[in-house]
């Protein structure tokens, strides 16, 4: 994740390696090409996530809060900028009853929200995410974990986090 954060998606995906006169390693000119390393960069950052997404539901505690702390930051600092489905599965993670005792997770996931509802487009995202993470968990089976959050809890923490800041 921190490489990721570095250096960007498209690194870790890894698509051709450029100097810094813009060249790639056969010394072609690259300046025509970046319409389409823009797109080979946004169909990198899908695959990245679908690699990366699995991590969150892992019932191994530990890989679960780095992948959580994983997507804090990428999402705080705005690489990945349009994924409500990713904060959503945070907030989810965050009332799990699972992750109950994972008191890394949830502290990381409290400093992350704080912090996250600074930014107005970080407003809009929690926005977004809103109605599908009480709709997750209405219509969460009753054997799911899922099933066991209050969605109460969760809809009065995301009207705190989307409440305009200045209004004191």
């Amino acid at each position: 994740f921190d490489f990721t954060l570095r250096y960007g998606l498209s690194v870790v995906q890894g698509s051709g390696k450029k100097t810094a006169a813009g060249q790639d390693e056969n010394g072609s000119d690259q300046q025509d090409e970046d319409a389409e390393e823009e797109e080979e960069e946004e169909g990198s950052r899908f695959s990245v996530l679908d690699a990366l997404l699995p991590f969150l539901g892992s019932s191994d505690a530990q890989l679960r809060t780095v992948a959580v702390e994983g997507f804090s930051k990428l999402l705080f600092m705005d690489v990945l900028p349009d994924h409500p489905e990713v904060l959503s599965r945070l907030v989810l993670l965050y009332f799990n009853p699972t992750t109950e005792e994972d008191l890394v997770l949830r502290q990381c996931l409290s400093v992350f929200f704080a912090a996250y509802r600074m930014a107005p487009s970080h407003v809009m995202l929690l926005e977004q995410c809103f109605l599908s993470v009480v709709r997750t968990i209405l219509d969460a089976p009753a054997h799911s974990p899922v099933h066991n959050i209050n969605p109460l809890e969760v809809t009065k923490m995301l009207l705190c986090l989307t409440q305009n800041t200045e209004d004191g």
